[in-house]
C-alpha cells in the first residue's frame, strides 16, 4: 500500500520513501505445500483415485468405504529445514529456519458393515496446512543519478499457521463406484513484523534523505468449505477419482496492525504513526477440482493426479479503521503540521493454478514397500503487488519413503525435497519507488512419518 497522495502534500523529493503498510508474509502462497497423509505424505498427495483409510477424508473421501476396520492415523514432519536466498543488486542473504509439527491426524469409524448392506465410513481428520516462521532480509544500494546514491535495507519476520478440522462420509455403492463427501472448517492466522530503512547519499556520501519504519500485522480467519467425491473401480487394475470442493464462505476474521515511520530531508523531520485493531479480515479460498487415473498391479501402483484451483478475483482483504498521522515540522521555520491520511483497503490478487503430481509404490513383500512422488505445484500469487512479494515462487517437490505394514499397523517414513525460486521480486514492492529487482530462492527439506493403527 502506497503513500504517494501523502507525500505530494509535503516538501519532499520525489525519490523520497512510499512505505509499506502491509509488511509481506514471507511464507509461499501455494496451496497444498505440506507433505500431508499416511501415504500421500510419501506420494506427493498421489492418491485421489487411490486413496483410503483416515487420510480419504481429506484427499477423497469416496476411498473412506474401502477401509472397512476402525483406523487411527497419523503423520508429522520430524523435521523441516527452510532455507531461503534474498539477492539484491549488491548482496545476497541467506537464512534458514528449523520445525517440527504434526501435519495429519485422522480416524475412519464404519458404519455399516459390508455383511450389512451397502458400507458406510465416518472420517474424521485435523489436517496442518501450512506451518511456517521465517526471517528474510535484503539490502540494496541503487543509484540515482546525479551523483547521488540509495541503500535500502529490509527485514520481514513471518509466522504463519493453518489449521482444518474436516469431518467426511464415505459409501460404498458397489463393487465399482464409491461416493463420498466432507466438510472443512479452517483456521488461519498470519503474523508478520517488517522493518525497513533507507538513506540517500549526496556525491561526498552526506545524508540527503532518511527514513526508517517498523510495522506489524496480526490477522486471523476462520472458513468452511464442502467437498464431493467419487472413486470408480471398472476393473481390477484401473482405478479413477474425482473430488470437487466448494469455494470457501466466511465465519470470521479480524486484525490488528501498527506502523511507525520517521524520515527526515534537509527540509523536514517527520514521524507518523497507525494504530488499527479489530478490523474486519475477509480471505476467500477457490473452488478446486482434482481428478486422477490409477493403476494398481501386483507389486506395483502408480497414479497421476491434476488438482485445479479456480481464480477468487481480486478482493478487499481488509481495511484499516483508524488512519495515518503524520506530524511534519520545517527545520528552517519551525512549523508543524499534522495530516490524517485515510489508508485504501489492502486487496488480494489470485489467480487460477494448479498441482500436477505422480506417486506411488513398489512391493517389495507382503510387508514392506518402497513409495516416491513428484509435483509441480504452480503458485496461485503474483509478486507484481506488494502484499505478495517473497510469495510467487512455483515449488517442484520429490518423495521418497519406506513402509512397513503387518494386519494392524502401518509405518511409513519419508524424506522430501522442495524448491523454487522467484526472480521478479521488486524493490518497490517493500521499500521506496524503485524498480531495481531483487530475487528469491527456497529450499525445503523435510523428513515425515506416518503411522497407522486398524483395530
Amino acid at each position: 500500500m502506497r503513500l504517494l497522495p501523502l507525500c505530494l502534500l509535503l516538501p519532499l523529493p520525489l525519490w523520497s520513501a512510499d512505505p509499506i503498510l502491509e509488511p509481506p508474509t514471507s511464507a509461499p502462497g501455494n496451496y497444498s505445500r505440506l507433505a500431508t497423509g499416511h501415504f500421500g505424505a510419501v506420494e506427493e498427495g498421489a492418491v485421489i483415485a487411490r486413496g483410503f483409510g483416515p487420510e480419504a477424508a481429506w484427499f477423497n473421501p469416496a476411498g473412506l468405504a474401502h477401509e472397512h476396520r476402525t483406523t487411527l492415523s497419523g503423520n508429522a514432519s520430524l523435521f523441516e529445514r527452510v532455507d531461503m536466498e534474498v539477492s539484491g543488486d549488491s548482496s545476497s542473504t541467506p537464512s534458514s529456519a528449523l520445525g517440527m509439527y504434526p501435519v495429519f491426524v485422522g480416524n475412519s469409524f464404519p458404519l455399516v458393515e459390508p455383511e450389512e448392506g451397502r458400507p458406510w465410513v465416518l472420517g474424521l481428520a485435523l489436517v496442518t496446512t501450512e506451518s511456517w516462521n521465517q526471517k528474510v532480509s535484503l539490502d540494496v544500494e541503487v543509484d540515482e543519478g546525479g551523483g547521488l546514491s540509495r541503500t535500502v535495507s529490509f527485514d520481514n519476520s513471518s509466522e504463519v499457521t493453518g489449521l482444518v478440522p474436516t469431518v467426511a462420509l464415505g459409501v460404498q455403492w458397489n463393487e465399482h463406484w464409491s461416493f463420498g463427501a466432507n466438510l472443512r472448517v479452517q483456521y488461519s492466522s498470519y503474523e508478520v513484523l517488517a522493518n525497513g530503512s533507507q538513506r540517500v547519499l549526496d556525491a561526498d556520501r552526506a545524508p540527503v534523505f532518511s527514513q526508517s519504519s517498523n510495522s506489524s500485522l496480526d490477522l486471523s480467519v476462520w472458513q468452511a468449505s464442502a467437498g464431493l467425491g467419487v472413486q470408480y473401480r471398472p476393473t481390477e487394475h484401473w482405478r479413477f477419482g474425482l473430488m470437487a470442493n466448494t469455494p470457501s464462505w466466511q465465519i470470521a476474521g479480524d486484525g490488528d496492525a501498527k506502523f511507525d515511520l520517521f524520515f527526515s530531508t534537509q527540509a523536514v523531520i517527520a514521524d507518523g504513526r497507525l494504530r488499527a485493531n479489530d478490523f474486519d479480515v475477509e480471505v476467500k479460498q477457490p473452488w478446486s477440482v482434482g481428478i486422477g487415473a490409477a493403476y494398481v498391479a501386483e507389486s506395483w501402483e502408480f497414479e497421476s493426479d491434476l488438482l485445479v484451483f479456480g481464480d477468487p478475483g481480486s478482493y478487499s482483504l481488509f481495511e484499516y479503521d483508524s488512519d495515518l498521522v503524520l506530524t511534519v515540522r520545517e527545520t528552517g521555520s519551525g512549523n508543524v503540521t499534522t495530516v490524517n491520511e485515510a489508508i485504501p483497503a489492502a486487496t488480494s490478487n489470485s489467480q487460477a493454478t494448479y498441482i500436477a503430481s505422480l506417486g506411488g509404490r513398489f512391493h517389495l513383500n507382503e510387508r514392506y514397500a518402497l513409495h516416491g512422488g513428484m509435483s509441480y505445484n504452480r503458485s496461485p500469487t503474483d509478486s507484481s503487488s506488494g502484499e505478495n512479494a517473497f510469495r510467487d515462487v512455483d515449488l517442484w517437490s520429490l518423495s521418497l519413503g519406506a513402509s512397513r505394514s503387518t494386519d494392524a499397523v502401518s509405518t511409513v517414513l519419508g524424506g522430501r525435497v522442495s524448491w523454487g525460486e522467484d526472480r521478479d521480486i521488486l524493490v518497490e514492492d517493500l521499500i521506496g519507488d524503485d524498480q531495481q529487482l531483487a530475487s528469491l530462492e527456497y529450499l525445503i527439506l523435510s523428513l515425515t512419518f506416518s503411522t497407522a493403527y486398524r483395530f
